[in-house]
């Protein structure tokens, strides 16, 4: 029978950033406390029960968590096939000082993420 080793691996840094995954993708709006639309794509996203329950990942730190902490209120999107690859963009990890670069690449609606 063969040994099998159990190979450790640090997490002192985000497992998930190690690889690229697919996820469903959504965009959720917000309303942020100037009046604008928040229209930030999420993934790791979905349906929480047969009922009205939703849930994606969001971290306190952005905008959309903040709004919807404020608000109690979001609205969740299904981009078309030809919006998947420049809203999975704007969906790529944030670099150091909470920056974004690609999003200044993107088309102008997609820019607020």
């Amino acid at each position: 029978m063969p040994t099998q080793e159990l190979v450790s691996l640090s997490v002192d840094e985000p497992i998930w950033d190690r690889f690229f995954s697919v996820h469903p993708l959504v965009l959720v709006s917000t309303l942020d406390p100037d009046g604008n639309h928040d229209i930030a794509p999420k993934h790791l996203a979905m349906p929480l029960s047969w009922q009205n329950w939703f849930g994606f990942v969001c971290t306190p730190r952005h905008h959309t968590y903040q709004n919807i902490e404020r608000t109690g209120e979001f609205t969740v999107s299904f981009p078309r096939p030809d919006q998947i690859a420049l809203a999975s963009l704007a969906a790529s990890p944030r670099c150091d000082h909470d920056s974004k670069p690609i999003v200044s690449a993107l088309p102008g609606r997609l820019r607020r993420s």
